[in-house]
């Protein structure tokens, strides 16, 4: 990828409020948690936490991306800008890759059976 096609993706992801990571958001800091000691109970272990952690942070992301989708068909009901959507299903494909590799190693660290 060229430095002009970094710099645009990069514009792209600001446009979209994507390009800050799902964590920072302090709003949303405690959700994570949350759902992170849901997956995996109050005794896990620090490794599962994290584990456990990443899905919650990828599965948040995926809701961010869908509400950005649903803004976009809905303004533009008669012609839904093409580009954007394509844009954010990439989004949603790292975000996806993210959580099914976190599940993963969760269900392999926990003993789990995984259905990815």
């Amino acid at each position: 990828m060229t430095a002009q096609g970094k710099a645009r993706a990069s514009r792209n992801a600001r446009r979209h409020g994507l390009s800050v990571p799902v964590h920072r958001a302090s709003a949303v800091a405690a959700d994570i948690e949350e759902f992170a000691l849901q997956l995996v109970g109050d005794a896990a272990s620090r490794t599962e936490i994290d584990l456990a952690r990443a899905v919650a942070e990828a599965q948040l992301e995926l809701v961010r991306i869908h509400y950005e989708k649903q803004l976009v068909l809905t303004s533009s009901v008669s012609s839904p800008e093409i580009n954007a959507i394509k844009r954010l299903d990439r989004y949603e494909r790292r975000a996806k890759s993210r959580r099914k590799r976190a599940l993963s190693g969760l269900s392999k660290l926990c003993q789990l059976p995984f259905f990815g």
